[in-house]
């Protein structure tokens, strides 16, 4: 089995337009909530979300042509500068070798097409198909890239980029693929999204302090707020990448998915779904609980999420649950849906390469029920060799990603 690495990174947040400024904003505790300015607000109980930073609009004008930007939606945009950013940071050149060995694994919910455009019949919109192809992601890439192997895209709602990367992981791994740009995308920050996720009352209506409102495993704690990004990584073979003396930000072993097959929009309230994920990752990464220094967790700031999930971690890790640092980037990006996953899957990277865990902000009273160290509101320096990043869907659909340091 081909060893498989991480050798680029990209990255489009509420935090920042690119993986630097994401990063520095992430680890300083810098909220990307605030006041949802995509449309109007009148008449919805909810009003916030983390939004992408404006001046997204400007790169996309620059590194998108006109004529294929007006093909794509919000969500297949963010996605497309995110891949530039991480094939730039990688360095590897896709017009050489077999462009049958190079393959995109990409995690979404659909392309986010908004309903109100999509149902609007009277007006003209040649690019009305283009926009609704759930294979958009893929299929600009390959064509921008000239990408003739494999290409998914996969959609398992906030596990998206788990399961994608899985598949990506499988080609190198396999042997098939040399490289596999893999990933996730969201932009649901939409009316239809924003009042449906409001009529299950799984969002927070925190209106009046929205940079407080996202508080994983606070006592507090009212639910989710909205979030839109891309995450992405390119994966390679360790050969391919030190044959090309690449840098290597993290060796990615093969993710865990699992089903639960107990609710449609709940995890089992005993964590054993999100406990066995965690098992099966250790075991298929060849690692012991006392091996994993952090968590990136899912952290959504829900009543019940944050609870099944801090008790399954102390189920999973025993002993070695005291020794964990556990943090909710969630609390400063928001939930960004089936982006979630990538996104979360580039900040345990940086957490690799820089030696910096994110904090949990919002934590100002925790959970009497949950015995965590959950790296309460500043970041901390540690050493930092493996880290779990963990993604639980609606409809049970369940990832851990395990990233170990490259030696």
């Amino acid at each position: 089995m081909e060893r498989v690495v991480i050798t680029g990174l990209g990255l489009v947040s509420p935090l920042g337009v690119d993986l630097k400024s994401s990063w520095e904003n992430c680890i300083n505790g810098k909220s990307g909530v605030g006041e949802i300015t995509h449309f109007d607000t009148s008449g919805f109980k909810i009003k916030i979300a983390a939004q992408i930073p404006s001046e997204f609009e400007d790169i996309v004008t620059q590194s998108i042509k006109k004529r294929i930007r007006k093909q794509m939606t919000r969500s297949v945009q963010v996605y497309a500068v995110a891949t530039q950013m991480a094939v730039e940071d990688s360095g590897f050149d896709f017009e050489t070798g077999d462009s049958e060995r190079y393959g995109a694994a990409i995690g979404a919910s659909g392309t986010d097409y908004p309903s109100e455009d999509m149902s609007n019949v009277t007006a003209f919109d040649s690019g009305r198909i283009v926009k609704s192809m759930s294979n958009a992601f893929p299929a600009w890439t390959s064509l921008q890239y000239g990408l003739t192997g494999p290409t998914f895209t996969v959609s398992t709602a906030c596990s998206s980029g788990g399961y994608a990367m899985a598949l990506a992981f499988d080609q190198i791994a396999m042997g098939l693929c040399d490289v596999m740009i893999s990933g996730a995308s969201c932009c649901p920050i939409l009316p239809e999204f924003i009042a449906g996720f409001g009529d299950i009352q799984a969002m927070s209506e925190r209106n009046v302090s929205p940079e407080e409102a996202s508080c994983p495993f606070d006592v507090s704690r009212d639910g989710f707020v909205m979030g839109e990004g891309a995450g992405v990584l390119i994966l390679e073979s360790e050969t391919s990448a030190r044959n090309r003396g690449a840098h290597i930000y993290a060796e990615v072993r093969r993710p865990a998915l699992l089903g639960e097959a107990y609710n449609i929009v709940s995890p089992r309230p005993d964590g054993v779904g999100m406990a066995r994920c965690m098992e099966t990752a250790l075991k298929q990464a060849g690692l012991n609980t006392s091996d994993v220094d952090y968590i990136n967790a899912h952290g959504t700031s829900t009543p019940l999420n944050d609870a099944y999930e801090a008790k399954a971690i102390m189920s999973s890790f025993g002993n070695d649950a005291g020794k964990l640092a556990v943090s909710s980037t969630k609390s400063v990006t928001g939930h960004c849906l089936a982006a979630a996953g990538g996104v979360e899957a580039v900040l345990s990277c940086m957490t690799l390469e820089t030696g910096v865990i994110p904090p949990t902000m919002n934590l100002h009273e925790q959970d009497p029920d949950v015995g965590l160290d959950f790296v309460p509101m500043e970041a901390r320096n540690a050493k930092v060799d493996a880290v779990l990043s963990n993604s639980f869907a609606f409809g049970g659909h369940n990832s851990v990603v395990p990233f170990i340091r490259y030696e």
